[in-house]
């Protein structure tokens, strides 16, 4: 049975690759966290202006929800790297 050896010069190169690669998660996780961020208080304000009119502010609390749900789910997946 051959056994296929692993070149350490590759084997470096591989955990440098992966530590790259993790850099750019974390850099996407964390400016996808921001841009939600930003969706999160323009909406917040919005609602505010809706509600002062008593309109129907109950889609954009449901979108106020489902980004406070994101950007937690991101947040802990950041903390996990």
């Amino acid at each position: 049975m051959k056994q296929n050896k692993v070149n350490p010069l590759m084997q470096c190169y591989n955990v440098e690759k992966m530590k790259e690669d993790n850099g750019m998660d974390k850099k996407n996780l964390e400016y996808q966290i921001r841009e939600l961020k930003l969706d999160y208080v323009r909406l917040q304000n919005d609602l505010e202006k809706l509600d002062s009119v008593n309109g129907n502010i109950a889609p954009l609390e449901r979108q106020i929800a489902e980004i406070e749900k994101e950007i937690s789910t991101l947040s802990r997946k950041l903390r996990e790297m």
